[in-house]
C-alpha cells in the first residue's frame, strides 16, 4: 500500500513540475545594454524643380509631411558583441581595436513598432533584461515629454526598476554611439559616472523607480541627471528638470550640488573661496558633510518656508604662503556658509521660474495641512512663496597644512 501511495505521489509531483517552455539559449538572445529614444529629425526637402503642375508638387510636399509626421520617434539599442566582450575580458584577441558594441537604430511612430523594426534586423531574439541605462534626447523630452518613455519601460516587465535615467543635452543616440576612454561599452561608463560610485556631487542620483515614485506625487517634481557629448568624451555634472512630465529647465552642476544637499542625499565635493588674508589668493575646502532641515509656517492662507543648512568642512588646499593656523575661524566658516547660501538661492529662484517643486516642499504641505492642500494651486503657489535660507558650518579637521 505504501509503494502504491508513494507511486501516486511521484507521479502527482512530477506533473507540478514547470518547465522553461518560452525560454531561449543564450546564443539566441541579443542582450540591450542601453535604450536612447530621441525625436526623429525630419527628412531634408529636395531642391529639385517642379515637374508638371503646382499643385501635383503641393500634394508631393503634403504626403511627405503625413509620412514624416507618422515617424516621429527614433530609438536606438546598444548591444555587445559577445566575441569583442570575451577577447577584451580574456586579454586577448578583440577583433583589432574594434567596438565591443553595436548601435541599431530605427525610425518609426511608436517606440514599440521602432523594436520591432531593430528585432528584424537581427537573427537573435532582443532582451531587455540586461537594460541598465535609458536616455532621452533634448528634444523629445521638451516636444513629447519624458513620459512616453517611462511607460515603455514600465510596460516591459523585464526592464528593472533601478535602471538609470537620464536626458541627453543633444541627441541622446550621439551619446550612445560615443566610444569611451577605457575599454568597456558607452553604456558601462555612463553607468558609472551617473551612480553614487563616481564620487561626484556634482551629478543627481536617479533611478526608473525613483522617478515614478516622484512623478506620481503631487508635492515633488522629479529630477534627472544630465548627460552631453563633448569634443572628446561624455560630459556629465548638472541635471534636467522635470515639470509636468517635460523637460522644463536645467541646472548647472553647482546648482545640482546644492539640491542634493536640499534634498539630503549630498556626496563629499570641493568648494573654492577667496582667501580672507589675500583676496587674490584662493583656499580650497571639502566640505565633507551638509543636510537640510524645512521649517514651514502657516500664514493665514498662505505659507512661509525657512530652510536651515548645516554642515562641516576641512581645508585642503591654500594657494597663498600661509596655513591654516594663520586664519581667522569665524570668517572662514562665514564665507564658506555664504558659497553654500549663494548656490542655494540661485537653484531655488531657477526652480521658482519654471514653478517646478524639485524640493518636495509641496509633500511636506500636504502631510502637515492637507485640508488646506487641497484648496492651493500648488504651481502658483510655489513660484511666489517665500523661501529664507540659513547656513551655518563648521570648521574641523584642519590638518592639511599647519603652519608656513
Amino acid at each position: 500500500m505504501k509503494k502504491i501511495f508513494l507511486g501516486l505521489f511521484v507521479v502527482f509531483f512530477i506533473w507540478t513540475l514547470t518547465g522553461c517552455w518560452s525560454g531561449r539559449e543564450l546564443n539566441q538572445r541579443a542582450f540591450v545594454t542601453a535604450v536612447a529614444f530621441d525625436l526623429a529629425q525630419p527628412e531634408k526637402e529636395s531642391n529639385s524643380g517642379t515637374n508638371g503642375s503646382g499643385r501635383n508638387e503641393e500634394d508631393k510636399t503634403e504626403a511627405k509631411q503625413a509620412v514624416s509626421a507618422q515617424e516621429k520617434f527614433e530609438i536606438s539599442l546598444q548591444i555587445p558583441k559577445p566575441d569583442q566582450v570575451a577577447g577584451e575580458e580574456g586579454g586577448g584577441g578583440g577583433g583589432g581595436g574594434e567596438k565591443a558594441f553595436l548601435v541599431l537604430s530605427a525610425t518609426a511612430d511608436s517606440f514599440l513598432n521602432g523594436v520591432l523594426q531593430i528585432q528584424q534586423q537581427l537573427d537573435r531574439e532582443l532582451f531587455f533584461g540586461h537594460v541598465r541605462l535609458i536616455m532621452i534626447g533634448e528634444d523629445l523630452a521638451k516636444e513629447v515629454g519624458i513620459e512616453r518613455v517611462v511607460d515603455f519601460a514600465n510596460r516591459r516587465f523585464q526592464v528593472q526598476r533601478m535602471t538609470r535615467l537620464a536626458v541627453a543635452q543633444g541627441r541622446a543616440k550621439e551619446v550612445l554611439s560615443m566610444d569611451p576612454p577605457i575599454g568597456q561599452s558607452t553604456s558601462a561608463y555612463i553607468l558609472n559616472l551617473i551612480s553614487p560610485s563616481s564620487g561626484s556631487s556634482l551629478i543627481y542620483i536617479s533611478d526608473l523607480g525613483k522617478y515614478n515614485v516622484y512623478q506620481a506625487d503631487e508635492g515633488i517634481d522629479p529630477v534627472l541627471p544630465r548627460v552631453k557629448k563633448g569634443k572628446e568624451s561624455i560630459e556629465t555634472g548638472g541635471a534636467a528638470i522635470i515639470k509636468s512630465g517635460k523637460l522644463a529647465g536645467w541646472l548647472t552642476p553647482f546648482e545640482t550640488r546644492v539640491l542634493d544637499i536640499l534634498q539630503n542625499e549630498y556626496q563629499e565635493s570641493n568648494y573654492v573661496i577667496a582667501s580672507p588674508l589675500h583676496p587674490e589668493d584662493s583656499i580650497v575646502i571639502g566640505l565633507v558633510d551638509a543636510g537640510s532641515v524645512y521649517r514651514i509656517k502657516k500664514e493665514g492662507r498662505t505659507f512661509a518656508v525657512k530652510i536651515e543648512i548645516t554642515g562641516s568642512f576641512e581645508t585642503r588646499e591654500l594657494s597663498g604662503d600661509y596655513g591654516p593656523a594663520d586664519l581667522n575661524g569665524e570668517d572662514l566658516q562665514k564665507r564658506v556658509a555664504a558659497k553654500v547660501r549663494q548656490e542655494a538661492e540661485a537653484t531655488i529662484r531657477r526652480a521658482q521660474a519654471v514653478a517646478a517643486d524639485i524640493f518636495g516642499i509641496g509633500r511636506m504641505i500636504k502631510a502637515r495641512y492637507p485640508k488646506e492642500w487641497q484648496k492651493l494651486d500648488w504651481v502658483t503657489e510655489f513660484s511666489k512663496l517665500p523661501i529664507e535660507i540659513t547656513v551655518d558650518m563648521k570648521w574641523s579637521q584642519t590638518v592639511r597644512r599647519l603652519g608656513r
